[in-house]
């Protein structure tokens, strides 16, 4: 408490991680200065927390306290609330990166996704539905998508132009008609994992071949429609791969 508000504020509280900052609140739960602590972190801007996954119903306890994110890795399961209290909307006005796992809840999710205006990246395990269909995700400008387990996901919304990397793994409804259309419209795409998405063929692989000649990265297994002419494409056009 000693510290000056400007070395706390700037240089200590933007490197904790919202675990640390749950247990300094609880630690001074009882002192005499901890109205003094709470003026202090109201309002920060949090960096970590890259590395550890959140409970989602720690939402409501960072909006009341005006504490935002960076990087955002939340945990779903079934306490989780359907909403967000509509007066802590704004809490993720500075988030870059989110993670969430679930089972998800479709609207909190999407409510989340379309309320974070600097997103750079997205990963998602284990959606019912997928938010990029609806515009508010596909119009962003996002560098980094994974969806992982998500079996309802279909060929709409995947198309987002400044996308660099795509990672769609265990996504069964996932067809050649969409792998073409990412291909033509995310030509900068440097990394592409479509692991057991078995509904993929030649097709799919021969147009990322000729569209996404970046490619730095690139992950098939388990598609096993795949032939070597898939090979043989992605050696002559896809020179760049490491």
């Amino acid at each position: 408490m000693k510290l000056p508000d400007d070395m706390f504020r700037h240089q200590l509280l933007p490197y904790l991680t919202v675990h640390d900052v749950v247990k300094l609140d609880s630690v001074c739960m009882n002192h005499k200065y901890r109205p003094q602590l709470m003026d202090k972190i109201n309002g920060v801007i949090l960096r970590g927390d890259k590395d550890k996954c959140m409970k989602a119903l720690s939402l409501d306890w960072l909006g009341m306290r005006r504490i935002y994110l960076i990087n955002m890795d939340l945990s779903f399961d079934s306490l989780t609330p359907s909403r967000i209290h509509i007066d802590y909307m704004d809490q993720f006005r500075y988030t870059q990166h989110v993670v969430m796992r679930g089972p998800l809840i479709d609207d909190i999710a999407i409510f989340i996704i379309s309320h974070c205006p600097c997103l750079l990246s997205i990963d998602i395990s284990e959606f019912r539905g997928y938010p990029s269909s609806y515009p508010q995700i596909t119009d962003r400008k996002l560098q980094s998508l994974s969806l992982s387990f998500c079996r309802e996901i279909t060929d709409t919304g995947l198309i987002i132009p400044d996308l660099q990397s795509l990672k769609v793994v265990y996504c069964q409804q996932i067809s050649d008609a969409s792998i073409i259309s990412i291909s033509t419209h995310c030509t900068g795409l440097q990394s592409l994992n479509l692991m057991k998405c078995q509904k993929i063929t030649d097709a799919s692989i021969i147009s990322i071949s000729i569209h996404c000649t970046r490619l730095k990265s690139l992950s098939l297994k388990g598609c096993d429609q795949i032939t070597e002419a898939s090979n043989i494409w992605i050696s002559i056009q896809c020179t760049g791969l490491q």
